[in-house]
């Protein structure tokens, strides 16, 4: 019979193998490049397309809100209305319109992110 090793008789164990395991500091990592590429490709963007488009409407609709109601500040309700062939349209009516418009289209992003959180 032979000895054992000295790293055995020692109590250490052999190496398993002379490969680089997938815990040694000398694994090679993936280019940045590559991540990048992958991250931002044109099949990424597609499938954010309708979060992305409900993010961009609901935020144009909270910015015309804005700009509607700079635009009349220090002015009276009056001098808004306008006629037209179904009858008068007021501030309170346009700035409601788009109020539900930009929240509807924000709650599509909420929603998607609340769902992406039960996984």
């Amino acid at each position: 019979m032979s000895s054992p090793p000295d790293d055995i008789a020692a109590g250490q164990a052999p190496p398993l193998s002379d490969s680089k395991g997938p815990h040694s500091s000398e694994t090679e990592t993936p280019s940045t490049n590559a991540t990048e590429e992958s991250r931002y490709s044109p099949r990424t963007i597609k499938a954010w397309g309708w979060e992305l488009f409900a993010f961009l409407t609901g935020t144009a609709a909270f910015v015309s809100i804005l700009a509607v109601l700079f635009s009349f500040q220090n002015k009276s309700a009056g001098s808004f209305n306008t006629r037209t062939s179904a009858g008068e349209i007021q501030i309170t009516a346009v700035i409601a319109a788009l109020a539900q418009v930009a929240q509807t289209a924000l709650l599509v992003p909420i929603s998607y992110s609340i769902g992406q959180l039960k996984w």
